[in-house]
């Protein structure tokens, strides 16, 4: 059956053969109620109490077609039960978004969803497909998916409401997406969700870029900057990083949190933010071969959380002229890792924190510097050309050996009035005094 529909205002549609519907300038009154294969191009169609619903084994295929104006939010399309769903070139504007709880596969591709209530809300075991999508200005959500699959190529998703992409308990894949200027963050992934992020950027976002909790994510060669708040939020999460740059975020690019939490960072970046990164209660943390600079503090270690910082991590010129701070029971490993241009010390230390194979030079103050409750030890280090003293030591539980310490303005090593701590055999030259005791 092939139909053109006449201009003018219909009650409702139901269509239960094959058919192509032809459309311009509609509206229609009630649902249109699809229920095997049709197709829908160049609808130009206003809906007024509710949009069009697929159900049973419904087939549609909407081709270059406007479907707008829902009064009371309902969803512009719903499709249930094994229906499928194909949009190619198709607007929606100023109704409830699309609502999917098929089992089937759905299609979006080259199309827009723009100030609906929510772009999207995807559960039900739904498996869905985006292309070259927009999804903006949505009252609520841009895109919600619970307990559902999802994929996700260079498409928009930005200025909602709320976050732009919210998971709970659902799988998806994000290939060169912009993420940008949602009002309550970028993307939220929550209960046991996993979330694989690919290129693109999640950026100028209000609150978050990425959200996690009880999650997994992995992202690869973003762009995460320019964030009021955080890039990255962890809380008994699992993350993998790598080749992302996380710059100019005004809180804390990364913070990690929870027990449960475990994450690797490698070959990123962290180019002025508010701080670099935050690792706190008791997660574990190993950073890579990545670049810190001009950040608040570039790294803090708190509340017997684990960090481990390695392999040519380069860090430098951080705002409040601290590097590296480790307190509150944390614990820290910095090994083959390059420190310098600090306005007070590279590495401040409350707690257990050893430095080995690292070059530590140029700080305003001290390069390392152990406060009283530290503890560790430092061997096999080049520390040289700091304004003060190579190492100050407040406490007796640290080890210094195998090191070369040179050409610090005043001291090699300076210790504490009764600290007797273990110091080996090092290299200490051109120190205007080897050791100081105060």
């Amino acid at each position: 059956l092939q139909n053109r529909i006449i201009p003018g205002r219909w009650k409702g549609i139901s269509l239960f053969d094959e058919s192509r519907i032809e459309c311009s300038d509609g509206d229609i009154g009630g649902y249109v109620n699809i229920r095997s294969e049709s197709v829908f191009v160049g609808m130009h169609t206003n809906f007024h109490t509710a949009g069009i619903h697929l159900a049973g084994t419904g087939d549609l295929q909407c081709h270059n077609c406007t479907l707008q104006s829902i009064e009371n939010g309902r969803p512009a399309i719903e499709a249930e039960e094994e229906s499928t769903l194909l949009l190619i070139g198709t607007q929606i504007t100023q109704t409830g978004g699309i609502r999917l709880r098929t089992t089937k596969r759905v299609h979006l591709l080259r199309s827009s969803l723009q100030n609906c209530t929510t772009g999207i809300d995807i559960g039900g075991g739904s498996v869905l497909q985006i292309t070259n999508c927009q999804i903006e200005n949505s009252t609520g959500y841009g895109l919600f998916a619970h307990s559902a699959t999802f994929s996700m190529s260079n498409s928009i998703i930005s200025q909602n409401n709320l976050i732009g992409v919210q998971l709970v308990n659902s799988i998806a894949t994000l290939n060169r997406n912009h993420v940008i200027q949602n009002i309550k963050g970028g993307i939220c992934a929550n209960e046991n969700s996993s979330l694989t992020l690919n290129e693109g950027m999640v950026n100028e976002n209000s609150e978050f870029a990425i959200l996690l909790k009880d999650s997994f994510v992995k992202i690869h060669k973003a762009k995460l900057e320019n964030n009021v708040k955080c890039g990255v939020i962890a809380s008994n999460s699992r993350a993998n990083i790598s080749e992302v740059d996380f710059n100019h975020n005004q809180g804390t690019a990364c913070q990690f949190e929870g027990e449960k939490t475990k994450s690797l960072i490698v070959r990123s970046n962290f180019i002025q933010n508010g701080t670099g990164i935050i690792n706190s209660d008791s997660s574990e943390l190993s950073i890579d071969n990545c670049t810190f600079s001009e950040n608040g503090v570039h790294i803090e270690g708190k509340l017997k959380s684990k960090s481990c910082i390695t392999n040519k991590t380069v860090l430098s010129r951080s705002k409040e002229g601290v590097g590296i701070f480790i307190h509150n029971d944390a614990c820290a490993t910095i090994s083959n890792c390059n420190l310098n241009n600090e306005a007070k010390t590279a590495i401040a230390t409350s707690s257990a924190t050893n430095v080995k194979n690292t070059t530590i030079e140029k700080c305003g103050n001290t390069g390392v510097t152990y406060l009283e409750g530290s503890s560790g030890i430092i061997e096999h280090c080049h520390i040289n050309f700091n304004n003060k003293a190579g190492i100050n030591v407040s406490s007796p539980s640290v080890t210094i050996v195998d090191n070369t310490i040179k050409n610090n303005g005043k001291y090699g090593i300076a210790m504490k009035k009764d600290v007797k701590c273990d110091i080996g055999q090092n290299v200490l030259e051109n120190n205007v005094t080897p050791y100081y005791v105060y």
